[in-house]
């Protein structure tokens, strides 16, 4: 039996996403090796083998580059966390930091030059057409499920209680990525979420 070929236009998707793919690989290399303001957009253009012309077609500026590293970042995320079931809402936090950790220290040097970069381009900040609040809405799905499991207790102000995990997440990260102790990263930030979840318990 003979196997059904991708459409022509399937094939030319994929391929211009590819050639997308490699030169954004290509710049994010050189942002870290040169530093981002350091680096034109003719030399990633010629590392990466394109004209000029090819790179406008696929990025605007620089930054364009960088934000679809960003946007990229947290599709990933998402699309683990929604597949995410467990009979307790630890477990679910577990799964997730595990993944998450591993998958930023795979980035390493890549995702400490974009998160340095986050906070004074403005360009970065901008819409993010609502990648963000899904992954912030993962967080509030594992809290509920914690509730429901009786992990925490159900009087819990679940808003906040999201938002001080979230909180601890970014102050994690924000110390690995000045301090460059990627080991650290998943063992610091599942103790202080036992930390969280034991404090509530206490006070219920």
């Amino acid at each position: 039996m003979s196997s059904v070929k991708p459409a022509p236009l399937q094939r030319r998707e994929r391929k211009k996403q590819n050639r997308i793919n490699r030169v954004r690989d290509v710049a994010l290399q050189l942002f870290v090796e040169k530093g981002f303001d350091s680096v034109t957009v003719d030399e990633i253009a010629e590392t990466a083998d394109i004209g000029r012309a090819t790179f406008f077609n696929y990025f605007s500026t620089k930054d364009a580059v960088l934000r679809s590293y960003h946007f990229w970042i947290y599709d990933e995320i998402h699309e683990f966390a929604e597949g995410l079931e467990g009979d307790s809402g630890w477990e679910l936090f577990h799964q997730y930091y595990r993944h998450l950790t591993r998958f930023i220290e795979r980035e390493g040097d890549r995702y400490r030059m974009l998160h340095g970069l986050l906070n004074v381009r403005a360009a970065l900040r901008a819409d993010d057409d609502g990648r963000y609040q899904r992954v912030f809405d993962h967080y509030a799905r594992f809290v509920a499920r914690a509730v429901e499991a009786g992990e925490l207790p159900e009087d819990l102000d679940q808003p906040l209680f999201t938002e001080m995990i979230r909180d601890v997440w970014q102050g994690n990260l924000q110390n690995w990525v000045l301090q460059r102790r990627p080991k650290a990263l998943e063992q610091r930030m599942l103790r202080k979420l036992a930390i969280l979840f034991s404090i509530q318990r206490g006070a219920a």
